[in-house]
């Protein structure tokens, strides 16, 4: 431990207080109810009025299985689940709640989950959490980590509002074209071809996988279908129906019906996913946007239907009216689905490396092998 460091057990530095609020049964109303999720729900009622470090008390995975996604800060008015304990700060001189928030949330694996117990339901109780101990910065650097680590959240937080923006525009483009009378069916418009999976007991059609395999786990992020988990050898590709570049590829069974994307190499898919080839980039990219609006998104799963496992059958598939204004309208909404799409996934790189960053920055902070400098200081007066 570095030098002006302390070391101090929770039962010392907080009150730790169980929650009263049951998750499912409380009404809602204007205060916030800390859970398990990340999102927060209401209550009618507050049981807390000021900060508070919020630990899940039972697993996050559970079946035997000892696991915590996230500890949660919460200031202000507001009701906690009975299902979390909250850390009340009693020592402000010793620890900021925002940093045993940070420190608890990022060492979750090292100083919480080693404490639970049981076979079906794992779950720690909340006395137990008094015997942790830990290892405590002076204030002032407690000060800079804090404030250090709340830009990086802000700028992060800046991030994923550029992607669910570009997203938000993507929906609305596509929308935007439904209102258009003329309407084409996609049998007009393309050729249909239902996927199809080599035999998996053939050795020869999966290795070496040189072509993409298209499963809808692999559709969905974006316009276009960027990349896969498995592929297929050349064997393989001749076995199954192979999909050139440019091909809409659509889900049309199973839960995650409606789910649409762009080829953007020849691919195979499987047999949960209808294709639409013999389209070019614009027309693909267009088909693809408006399949995946709101509009058309429901027309898919009106069509298949409200059963335990919808089905849209390639003969209804094909007959599925979508709007088709003029070319040079199809070319400038592709045009700008394309560009929203590359911010969007942008976006979504730049919010995943900046997750990263923070995580080994916190990691560096946390341990002491990195110190904030004192001149930090000067930022933090000038805000």
């Amino acid at each position: 431990m570095r030098e002006g460091w302390t070391e101090i057990r929770i039962g010392d530095l907080c009150r730790i207080t169980r929650g009263e609020a049951p998750t499912e049964k409380t009404p809602p109303g204007p205060f916030p109810l800390v859970v398990t999720a990340e999102q927060r729900r209401t209550a009618d009622y507050y049981q807390f009025d000021g900060e508070a470090v919020c630990v899940p008390t039972i697993s996050s995975t559970g079946h035997g299985h000892a696991s915590l996604k996230r500890v949660h800060y919460q200031s202000g008015k507001f009701a906690l689940a009975n299902l979390l304990v909250g850390l009340e700060v009693l020592r402000p001189r010793v620890a900021l709640t925002k940093y045993l928030w940070l420190l608890l949330d990022s060492q979750r694996d090292q100083l919480i989950v080693p404490l639970m117990r049981g076979t079906a339901n794992v779950n720690f109780k909340p006395e137990w959490l008094a015997d942790v101990v830990l290892p405590l910065p002076p204030l002032a650097e407690q000060e800079r980590i804090v404030d250090l680590i709340g830009a990086v959240d802000d700028t992060i937080d800046a991030i994923r509002a550029e992607r669910e923006s570009a997203r938000q525009c993507l929906a609305s483009l596509g929308e935007a074209e439904w209102c258009i009378p003329a309407k084409r069916t996609l049998g007009e418009v393309g050729t249909a071809i239902t996927g199809k999976t080599p035999s998996t007991k053939v050795r020869e059609y999966w290795e070496p996988p040189t072509i993409p395999f298209v499963t809808p786990g692999d559709i969905g992020d974006g316009l276009f279908v960027q990349s896969v988990d498995r592929g297929i050898s050349q064997l393989g590709g001749a076995e199954a129906r192979l999909l050139p570049s440019a091909t809409v590829v659509h889900v049309c069974i199973g839960a995650t019906i409606g789910k649409v994307g762009v080829l953007t190499a020849p691919s195979v898919s499987n047999q949960q996913i209808n294709a639409l080839v013999g389209l070019d980039e614009v027309d693909a990219t267009f088909v693809a946007l408006i399949l995946s609006a709101p509009s058309g998104v429901g027309l898919t799963k009106d069509t298949a239907g409200q059963t335990t496992l919808p089905l849209l059958k390639k003969s209804a598939w094909v007959q599925l009216p979508v709007p088709w204004p003029e070319r040079p309208r199809r070319e400038f909404v592709a045009s700008c689905a394309t560009e929203l799409d590359r911010v969007a996934i942008r976006a979504a790189l730049t919010n995943d490396k900046s997750r990263d960053f923070r995580a080994a920055l916190l990691a560096q902070l946390l341990s002491g092998n990195y110190q904030v400098p004192s001149s930090y200081d000067c930022l933090l007066e000038a805000v």
